[in-house]
């Protein structure tokens, strides 16, 4: 759908500037508003999780998703210093 699109904007187009031109303000366009309202969700999804799991629940995974994390990051971390140390000869 989307190739039959741009190849009908391409024979409809009066130039290959008036094509380029209003492809990339589309583009540009579309790309806008695509931003905002994917920032829009991500501002609003711990509250769709609240009101879908409960207070509670969401809280439970959302510090235990961070404790996790935290843990597997300090692991990593601690795995690449003692490489580096060892690599050093510390």
């Amino acid at each position: 759908m989307e190739v039959t699109s741009f190849i009908d904007s391409f024979n409809t187009a009066e130039g290959v500037e008036t094509f380029v031109k209003s492809e990339w303000i589309q583009a540009i366009f579309l790309f806008g508003i695509e931003t905002i309202i994917n920032s829009f969700l991500a501002g609003i999804w711990p509250f769709m999780w609240a009101r879908w799991m409960g207070l509670t629940t969401t809280l439970a995974y959302a510090g235990g998703g961070y404790v996790l994390w935290a843990v597997i990051l300090a692991m990593a971390l601690s795995r690449r210093g003692q490489a580096v140390k060892r690599d050093l000869g510390l």
